[in-house]
């Protein structure tokens, strides 16, 4: 019945914090990993790679994608706008 109660919940909390905070703080020069990773643009297209672990990718329309290879999860964010009726 409770298919998720196996999961290591611990674990998961662990890895998103570090991906949100890798996402949040790639731009500061405080940021430890923030010096150790490679940027590159393509096409208006910033892309970081850290290690050929996680990867960020910040498009012109404001879209930003995180994928942390070393786990295979993906996030994926948008802007929401508001519609005026």
């Amino acid at each position: 019945m409770n298919v998720i109660s196996f999961l290591d919940k611990w674990h998961i909390k662990k890895i998103l914090a570090s991906d949100i905070q890798f996402m949040m703080e790639i731009d500061s020069p405080l940021y430890n990993i923030a010096s150790r990773s490679n940027r590159y643009w393509i096409d208006n297209t910033l892309i970081v790679n850290y290690k050929k672990k996680k990867e960020i990718q910040r498009f012109p329309n404001g879209e930003i994608i995180l994928n942390n290879h070393k786990h295979k999860i993906c996030y994926s964010f948008k802007k929401i706008y508001e519609i005026e009726e």
